[in-house]
This record gives C-alpha cells, sequence and structure tokens, in this order.
C-alpha cells in the first residue's frame, strides 16, 4: 500500500524553486530542461544548494542530458568516476530518531559492482552516521546504514533490477523501528531493526550518484570509500516522514509530493 496519494505536475521548462512541495519534502533534485546545462535547483522549500562544480570552479561533472530520461525533457547524468552531485550539510537532513525517506529513479549505463546511488553522511568523527544505497553485485542491491560509528548492511533483492535497458524506482524508508529498501515498489524481503539507530550525531550532506569520497576531497579531507554510479538518474526526493509503509506503485510521473 502507499501511506500518500500523489497530486501529480508535469511541467514544459524547468521548475524553480517556489514549486509548491509537502512540509515533508526536504530536498527535490529534478531535471527538465536544456541538454548539457550544469545548474540543479533544490525545489523543496528550503532552496538547499546543489552543487555541480567543486570549490575551484572544476566540473564534478553531473549534468542534464536529454540522451535518456524517465519524465519531462532531461535527466541528470553522470558519465564518469567522482561525477556526482552535492548538497551540502544542513540540519534539515538530520532525522534523529524519526521517520524518513529517500526515493530516486535509475538507469545505470553498467552493471558493475559496488557503485553508489547516494550517501547521507556527517563526516569523519567518533559518532559518524551514514545512510546510503548501492548496487553491489548483478544480483543485490544493498542498504547501508551506520548509527554513531555502529556499522550495519541488509539486502533483499531480486535480480535484474539493475538492467542498463529501464528505469527503476528505488526507495529507502525508515517507518518507526523498520528500515526497508523498495525496489519498483516491492520491499526487501529483509527489514532492518533501527530501534536504537539515531540519525545523525551532526548536520549530514548529501551526495547524489555516488558516496563521501569527492565530497571529502572538496572539504580538505582524505578521500575515504567508495565508487559513484554512472547512468541516467531523475526526481531524487528526501523526505522526514515515511513515504512508504508496504508495496506500492510507483508512477513514474512529476511528483512534488503534494498529498490529496
Amino acid at each position: 500500500m502507499t501511506m500518500f496519494g500523489y497530486n501529480t505536475l508535469g511541467f514544459g521548462a524547468f521548475a524553480t524553486r517556489g514549486t509548491p512541495t509537502d512540509a515533508n519534502t526536504v530536498l527535490l533534485v529534478r531535471s527538465d530542461t536544456t541538454d548539457g546545462s550544469n545548474v540543479f535547483e533544490d525545489l523543496s522549500s528550503y532552496g538547499h544548494s546543489v552543487l555541480s562544480v567543486k570549490p575551484d570552479g572544476s566540473a564534478r561533472g553531473c549534468l542534464h542530458s536529454t540522451d535518456d530520461k524517465k519524465m519531462g525533457a532531461s535527466s541528470i547524468e553522470s558519465t564518469a568516476a567522482a561525477h556526482h552531485l552535492l548538497v551540502p550539510a544542513h540540519s534539515a537532513f538530520n532525522f534523529s530518531t524519526g521517520n524518513w525517506t529517500v526515493e530516486f529513479w535509475i538507469k545505470p549505463a553498467a552493471t558493475s559492482s559496488n557503485k553508489w546511488y547516494f550517501e547521507m553522511y556527517n563526516g569523519r568523527s567518533s559518532g559518524f552516521n551514514n545512510i546510503s544505497m548501492y548496487h553491489e553485485s548483478s544480483s543485490t542491491i544493498r542498504g547501508n546504514i551506520t548509527s554513531h560509528g555502529s556499522n550495519d548492511n541488509f539486502t533483499g533483492m531480486a535480480s535484474g533490477y539493475d538492467s542498463t535497458d529501464a528505469f527503476h524506482h528505488y526507495a529507502m524508508v525508515r517507518n518507526g523501528d523498520d528500515i526497508n529498501v523498495y525496489a519498483d515498489g516491492v520491499a526487501s524481503e529483509v527489514t532492518f531493526d533501527a530501534s536504537s539507530a539515531d540519525f545523525f550525531a551532526s548536520n549530514p550532506s548529501v551526495v547524489i550518484f555516488g558516496r563521501n569520497t569527492q565530497a571529502s576531497v572538496d572539504a580538505g579531507l582524505a578521500a575515504i570509500g567508495g565508487q559513484s554510479m554512472q547512468g541516467f538518474m531523475d526526481e531524487f526526493k528526501i523526505s522526514n516522514i515515511a513515504r512508504y509503509t508496504g508495496n506500492f506503485t510507483a508512477n513514474g510521473t512529476f511528483d512534488y509530493g503534494l498529498s490529496d
């Protein structure tokens, strides 16, 4: 079942910040614009910076592309390792013990192992936390969480989801004491017990199309951790509620989190 029914809105040009979202949407990055643009916006009420260039001005490499998309005129494309989007740390992503949802559409360029879709990460401190999701192998999509230094993984996805010929919708959801991963609306076979998990010890940043490796370099820290996913992504959204509490149908249209 779905927790919410959504109204859907379509726009012929790139929507500017101020497009209505509900109060529970804390980040919404989408693509519906001209080919090759590297300007990205957060359409939530927070208006977070979404960085596609490093502080020194060099490119991270994520662009809007009309080569392929799930909806609208374009999608977000990453074409090489360490090409990603970075959303700086903010208190809106500090969920503590509350519910949350991270969701997006993805079409990988290849089915290589250990490639990250996203990571929320609060730095290299004794109380570090992360929430991430990655393609571990041809048969496994893995959710990964670290709560105050205690690392946990959980899996449960069938093979074939990472085919390179179609977009798939993935979601990672905390609902009370449970964390689930959903692929095309189907819940993972494994539910993680998050009764003792607290996210985060400090405000996290968000890396889209990868994990904290390049973000650490940008901040002057040593690069740590894994690999970036290459391919196409549409409609990356983070909410501070559990959008889904059971199996659902991902509709594949513009979704601004507006509840009926």
